[in-house]
């Protein structure tokens, strides 16, 4: 199969027929077919698979650099079946085959314009074009991963995931598909609000479409193709399809939605429905507060992030329990549009700590966040790291230009050859180590966790393989963990010392900072609330 995405579905039905079922890929600037992959009897996705003979595939970042596994990237492809370029057209050409930085001298590739990722076992996931990626509420969202999640559903046939801009210049995600059973006048459609919980179960909220439309096939261009830009625009009430509609019951509840149809342009709200769910965002926020304050109803921005349906906000205006405005700058509803329970947020002026602030909760429904309320923190303990290495180095027990493996004992760089560059305290804390990346899967606290060593060495319960280079020493900046794994793990074998034990007499003491610690059991017996982590809905992660 070729020349289209593969549907899983499609490949469900094909695959018991036939004794095997291949799925290719590849442009006619390669020849035709550059990668295959045989379908398995019960493929839950379809990949591309792996480059047939002579060919070799790159999936690179905007500078031509290799992402790390999982990380999505532009798809290049090399080798054999590369044409020279297109006829008559040099400008193109110049812009779509370009030179291979990983082949033999005069080599070249031809950028694809797909969007790919590797998976763990070296095969291809095709993610589709990368002139449809879009941007929504700051994130930068694959279509392609939200119409395979989709697809996934018994009743959906076939999908498209487009963003549509809306008056105020908002990118807005729409989901048009196709029912299994047919036309959707039969009354076979998947209810939208059934559709958004079953993406909610696999997707971050952002990748959830504001709206679902039901369509009996796409439209086609000329050439066969779907023509995106001929798909209807939604119907603006479709917006609040994500959940079942229940109509306002009280005079207040009736007052607050007519406000919400003004604002949000959508003709039916219902009691249960949510700000942020029905296209609200900063913007509208500001908005809603001042069409509501004309109305004679006084609301502050934090009051609508902690009751952002009709219903809970019309309760507490009846209670006479809403909040007045403060008048001072506020981030809820930055984090009512992201989902984020809680923050605290440092005032720094001039290098110094001017003020702190507190938002929100410990975990949605839980306890307010306090000045003393602990949070996880991720890659400012990174800086922590390399302030305390950069003091090892002006007391002269690191040399920040000096093979990290003069000092290493507990687990060494494995260069591939002697006198190969070496890797030095100054390229991992640049992020320029050419080591491999570790895995970024989070590990559940009440399971065993692993070691820095673990890690590095890839043994249980860490996941192989152990890291190794991957690149040369200074060439190209790769973010990833593995730079201060590598790091921290110097630390303790030059010192000799407990990476927490030696961070607190380097960095938190001398700073003052006595209510931080790298301990994994502080948070248990600091006797300080504790903010939990979450997902990006909001929900409490399992196990904080």
């Amino acid at each position: 199969m070729g020349g289209e995405a593969l549907p899983p579905t499609l490949a469900a039905r094909l695959r018991p027929a036939v004794a095997r079922l291949v799925n290719v890929y590849g442009p006619t600037e390669t020849t035709i077919w550059s990668t295959s992959w045989d379908v398995p009897e019960s493929a839950g996705e379809v990949l591309i698979g792996r480059p047939i003979a002579n060919t070799r595939v790159h999936v690179l970042d905007a500078r031509h650099r290799r992402v790390p596994v999982g990380v999505t990237g532009e798809l290049y492809i090399a080798g054999d079946g590369v044409a020279q370029g297109y006829a008559a057209r040099p400008d193109l050409t110049a812009e779509r085959f370009v030179p291979e930085p990983f082949g033999r001298p005069g080599s070249r590739m031809y950028r694809t314009g797909d969007l790919a990722r590797f998976t763990r076992d070296g095969c291809l996931d095709f993610l589709g074009r990368a002139d449809h990626q879009v941007k929504v509420r700051g994130h930068r969202i694959e279509p392609a991963e939200i119409e395979a999640a989709l697809l996934r559903h018994p009743g959906v046939t076939d999908v498209v995931v487009t963003a549509r801009t809306d008056g105020d210049g908002e990118q807005t995600l729409v989901a048009y598909f196709v029912p299994t059973a047919g036309s959707p006048a039969v009354g076979t459609s998947p209810a939208p609000a059934e559709l958004a919980a079953f993406l909610g179960e696999t997707l971050p909220d952002y990748m959830v479409p504001a709206a679902f439309v039901p369509l009996p096939a796409f439209p086609l261009s000329t050439a066969g193709k779907i023509d995106r830009k001929a798909l209807p625009a939604p119907d603006r009430a479709a917006l609040g399809a994500r959940k079942p509609y229940l109509p306002p019951t009280t005079d207040t509840e009736r007052r607050l939605a007519a406000i919400w149809q003004r604002v949000l342009d959508v003709d039916r709200i219902g009691r249960d429905d949510r700000f942020f769910e029905l296209g609200g965002n900063s913007m509208r926020v500001v908005r809603f507060l001042a069409v509501a304050r004309e109305e004679g109803i006084e609301l502050s921005l934090a009051t609508l992030y902690q009751h952002d349906t009709i219903a809970d906000l019309a309760r507490l205006l009846d209670r006479g329990a809403a909040p007045r405005p403060s008048g001072l700058p506020s981030p809820v509803a930055m984090m009512a549009e992201h989902h984020v329970p809680g923050v605290s947020i440092a005032v720094i002026d001039d290098g110094r700590l001017v003020a702190t602030h507190t938002y929100g909760e410990l975990a949605a429904g839980g306890g307010a966040v306090t000045p003393d309320t602990l949070f996880q923190v991720g890659s400012i303990s990174k800086h922590v790291a390399a302030l305390a290495a950069l003091r090892l180095v002006a007391e002269g027990v690191l040399d920040l230009d000096g093979d990290v493996n003069r000092h290493l004992t507990s687990w060494r760089v494995p260069y591939p050859a002697a006198g190969s560059a070496p890797v030095t305290p100054r390229l991992l804390m640049a992020n320029l180590s050419g080591l491999s990346p570790t895995s970024n899967e989070p590990y559940h606290p009440a399971k065993a966790l692993p070691t820095v060593l673990d890690v590095l060495r890839g043994e249980p319960p860490a996941e192989p393989p152990g890291v190794h280079l991957v690149g040369e020493p200074g060439r190209e900046f790769v973010k990833h963990n593995t730079h201060f794994a590598v790091l921290q793990q110097l630390l303790v074998d030059v010192t000799g010392r407990d990476f927490a034990g030696l961070m607190r007499e380097l960095v938190f003491d001398p700073l003052g900072m006595v209510d931080s610690s790298y301990d994994y059991a502080y948070p248990e017996v600091s006797g300080r609330p504790v903010a939990l982590g979450h997902d990006g809905r909001g929900q409490v992660l399992d196990g904080g």
